[in-house]
């Protein structure tokens, strides 16, 4: 997406202007000044201060008293640049488009059609344009910020500050994502909670989490195990261990409490662990698991846990599952 993004409002000849961005032409007014000599001027000056200097006593000659409106068109005709993105809001809905190549008058648009029927029209310039989205329900969207930009009065404007809610809205539209409060809630949990395990915890408060988890979870006994553990070799490690009794599984657990990428040497102490218990024959299904406070694993973690049938969970996912079994005695992981 280009780097700026502008907002423009349909406000002139209203009727005409949505007929022609059907047609793919985003119009303003000003057709009085719509002249060669004025738009060539602020197009091709070298000098900016040139360029502004003539637009102003243009815009004086004809129109007196220099008027606050005049910044709408120069926006429209020196600011906006191609590929830019540009919201149109009209009632309860919104379009978007990118815009391409240069600002033209509309009497020099080559289109037999817009000629013949919208050349008398009280509208001066236009950009040719590319539809992203269309017809877009302002209620899809859950951004506050950019349903409120939606409301300004002034013609155009510069929102390229909510550059990612418009990402977002064109995902929304185009993959039919249709507002759901369930999912916008439990996503905003989720930040939070990601925020006090990464502050708020150490290693050891990291395992008693897990270990509350598993307790939530219904395992009939979970425990700790001691670092210096006897009868581990080879690097064998886990952090806890949940015995279901009624399922008969075991689940071993390594768990990682840092920043960044876990590396595969997680899955290795696990899955060493894992088959050192396992050779006891009964009737337990042993699963190993690690969960990461990290962002993400490293590709040789995840090939290491294809290979040894490991679950890798990183944070956004126990986050998620901490909301799942639910926090109301969450303080009890800690005492």
């Amino acid at each position: 997406m280009s780097e700026r993004v502008w907002l423009h409002r349909i406000s002139h000849c209203k009727e005409v202007s949505f007929k022609l961005l059907e047609m793919g032409y985003l119009t303003i007014g000003f057709s009085d000044i719509a002249k060669e000599e004025f738009l060539n001027e602020i197009l091709n000056n070298d000098i900016y201060e040139s360029r502004i200097k003539f637009f102003e006593e243009e815009f004086e000659k004809i129109w007196g008293p220099k008027k606050r409106n005049r910044y709408s068109l120069w926006r429209f005709i020196h600011e906006f640049k191609d590929n830019d993105i540009v919201v149109v809001p009209y009632s309860k809905e919104f379009d978007i488009y990118k815009l391409i190549g240069k600002p033209m008058m509309l009497k020099d648009v080559d289109d037999g059609n817009i000629v013949g029927e919208f050349s008398n029209a009280d509208l001066g310039f236009v950009w040719k344009v590319e539809p992203l989205i269309r017809n877009a329900k302002r209620s899809e969207l859950f951004s506050r910020k950019l349903i409120s930009r939606m409301k300004i009065r002034d013609t155009n404007a510069n929102i390229t500050d909510l550059k990612d809610e418009i990402e977002n809205a064109i995902d929304i539209v185009k993959n039919n994502k249709l507002f759901d409060i369930h999912d916008f809630i439990i996503d905003s949990m989720i930040k939070n909670i990601e925020e006090v395990i990464n502050e708020g915890l150490s290693d050891h408060k990291f395992e008693k989490l897990v270990k509350w988890y598993m307790d939530k979870c219904g395992s009939t006994d979970t425990y700790i195990p001691s670092k210096n553990e006897s009868g581990k070799e080879n690097g064998a490690d886990a952090d806890v261990v949940a015995i279901f009794k009624n399922l008969k599984v075991v689940i071993y657990i390594q768990v990682k409490y840092h920043r960044g990428f876990t590396e595969g040497l997680a899955v290795e102490q696990i899955n060493e662990y894992k088959n050192q218990r396992e050779y006891v024959e009964d009737e337990y299904t042993y699963i190993p698991w690690v969960i990461s406070s990290a962002d993400e694993y490293s590709d040789n973690a995840k090939s290491l846990a294809n290979e040894y049938g490991v679950r890798l969970i990183g944070l956004k996912e126990f986050c998620k599952m901490i909301i799942d079994i639910g926090i109301q005695d969450i303080n009890e992981a800690f005492r």
